[in-house]
């Protein structure tokens, strides 16, 4: 009688502990969130422009995210002065000379995400690379360079015509399958970043890895071992995804939020969005 007891108890609590559990990683993905928009207005303030999406392969410093960028803004001095001396000795920086490729960032992870951890390996490229969960919104897609992180182009607050408050900054997507897509320090992506570190809502990247229809390029639910959530906005919580604005606010939209995302993407559209609560 009392075992039988102890297990409809145990059936009871073990579900509310889970969702306790789901809310606590929810909570902490959320405050990573706000430190790196803490980050990006301490930049902006620094140099009077938005970080650059993914520098180009044509730069001194190729393919450099805006991720690293940021690094001396979130205490990585040492890692953002390492970065800038690697750069010196070596413009590849998937090179050994840049040792944070592979070194693991927490502020640009969230901690749902488990595989991010461990020692991760892209299964494609060989290299062990440091992931991050977040992607900079480059707007629309790669071509339309509509955002405010795009490759090559650094934005300035006074482009962002639609308001800060109704721009994105970034937003949640776990990295690929085979974490081939998703390196915060620096990454080619699909071309120029694109995949890697920048995102659009109706992106038109390819996958390299695999063939994605456009029901993918929607801001929907993902699957870690389905190459094609690499192309769309997604994260593990339950029903949406976190967002960082360009005001510094988080906010979770839900999936049935997709067409105004796509609206929240562009910084020049001049729509009026209301933004979910």
């Amino acid at each position: 009688m009392v075992i039988s007891i102890i297990a409809i108890l145990s059936a009871l609590i073990l579900p509310a502990i889970q969702v306790v559990r789901a809310s606590a990683r929810k909570t902490a993905c959320a405050n990573n969130c706000k430190q790196m928009l803490l980050a990006i207005h301490n930049f902006e303030s620094a140099f009077k422009q938005l970080p650059i999406g993914t520098h180009l392969a044509s730069s001194k410093t190729p393919y450099r995210s805006w991720f690293s960028q940021l690094l001396p803004f979130v205490e990585q001095n040492q890692a953002s002065n390492d970065t800038e001396l690697a750069y010196v000795k070596s413009s590849n920086p998937f090179s050994p000379i840049h040792n944070h490729l592979k070194t693991h960032m927490p502020v640009f992870m969230c901690v749902e995400d488990a595989r991010l951890y461990d020692t991760t390996v892209s299964s494609h490229f060989g290299y062990i690379v440091g992931l991050a969960s977040y992607q900079g919104s480059s707007g629309t897609n790669f071509l339309l360079k509509d955002g405010a992180f795009i490759a090559g182009t650094p934005i300035k607050f006074k482009d962002i015509i639609d308001g800060i408050s109704s721009t994105l900054a970034f937003g949640e997507r776990p990295p690929s399958t085979g974490f081939d897509y998703g390196w915060w320090y620096a990454g080619a992506g699909s071309g120029d970043g694109t995949l890697d570190h920048i995102l659009g809502t109706r992106e038109t990247a390819a996958n390299i890895f695999a063939t994605c229809s456009n029901d993918y390029r929607r801001f929907r639910p993902g699957k870690i071992d389905d190459e094609c959530s690499a192309v769309h906005y997604w994260s593990l919580h339950t029903g949406g995804a976190q967002f960082g604005f360009l005001d510094g606010s988080v906010r979770f939209l839900p999936y049935n939020a997709d067409e105004i995302l796509l609206q929240l993407a562009t910084r020049n559209g001049n729509e009026i969005v209301a933004i979910p609560d």
